[in-house]
């Protein structure tokens, strides 16, 4: 539940406050006074959202925009891990040996946390995410400086929008030249009405997701694009020129991981090629990629019906 998404108001249930300030997903203080939107937190409260609504281990499509799309980024590339792979096999081997040497000894079964991965996910406990759709998204920025230049940068933001409240600073962001295609949208006036409404006194809400889940503090998933176990669509409009630039590069790379040698792909891979070119190619995740003629950033507002086709 981020802030002005849907109306919805943060559940502070989830979220917690760590005693140096910064946000975390671990508290469970309703009172806390920041939230948690990392990207990695976020992921973690749509997958568990994703396994109550749906049930553990059924097949779901995971779509996400702009904030969103680095969010099923994080959850198919990072969060997932082929359960095929040795790490995980590993990591199951030993959880179910510490089970079992644990019981011997008289004591109970230990909790699904003794699986769980840093995210506080277990491997178990899961939908399957077969297919996600990144619209107007990032993997994030490779380069580190530049990845501390934008955290201050969205600092500097966070600290703009308490200071001067949430309706000069909407009309300030939409003023930006991401937007240019949105704001000659019909609509457009209604659309930072409607947000006006929805922020309205929740700028602190929204500063802490300014900070939190700047693409600076995201770590850079680039490389793990080798051996995305999720088939992609990738989506941009074609007049929002950074992010179709953006699909183009991650295009290229996945097209990299598809052409690699055995030996270069993860260990699931390498056994289905193993079993045979047929097996190989039929394990190996399709990936698509499509930019939307007539549209900029906002293609979900700007060209809904291409978008759904």
């Amino acid at each position: 539940n981020l802030p002005g998404q849907g109306g919805t108001k943060p559940l502070l249930s989830v979220v917690g406050s760590s005693s140096n300030g910064s946000s975390n997903c671990s508290g469970d203080n309703a009172t806390a006074a920041a939230s948690c939107y990392t990207i990695d937190c976020t992921a973690a409260v749509v997958e568990q959202a994703a396994a109550a609504a749906f049930g553990v281990g059924t097949p779901c499509l995971l779509i996400g925009y702009s904030m969103g799309a680095r969010v099923a980024l994080t959850s198919v590339l990072h969060l997932h891990a082929d359960p095929r792979s040795k790490s995980v096999r590993a990591h199951h081997r030993t959880g179910t040996h510490q089970q079992q040497q644990h019981l011997e000894h008289g004591g109970v079964a230990p909790t699904a946390a003794a699986n769980e991965d840093s995210a506080g996910l277990s491997q178990h406990n899961r939908v399957h995410w077969a297919g996600a759709v990144i619209v107007s998204g990032t993997p994030g920025i490779p380069d580190s400086d530049l990845r501390a230049a934008r955290v201050e940068r969205d600092a500097e933001l966070a600290n703009m929008l308490t200071q001067i409240g949430v309706e000069r600073f909407l009309h300030w962001w939409y003023d930006q030249p991401l937007w240019s295609s949105l704001r000659v949208y019909p609509g457009f006036s209604r659309v930072v009405q409607k947000r006006a409404r929805e922020l309205a006194g929740q700028e602190h809400e929204l500063a802490a997701a300014l900070r939190d889940s700047s693409t600076g503090n995201m770590g850079p998933l680039w490389n793990k694009l080798r051996t995305c176990p999720t088939p992609l669509l990738l989506v941009a409009g074609q007049l929002d020129e950074k992010f179709a630039g953006i699909n183009r590069r991650m295009v290229t790379r996945l097209r990299q991981a598809a052409a690699a040698e055995p030996l270069q792909q993860s260990p699931a891979a390498q056994a289905d090629y193993a079993a045979g070119p047929a097996a190989a190619a039929a394990a190996r995740p399709c990936h698509q990629w499509a930019e939307v003629p007539g549209a900029g950033h906002a293609l979900h507002i700007e060209a809904p019906i291409q978008l759904l086709h």
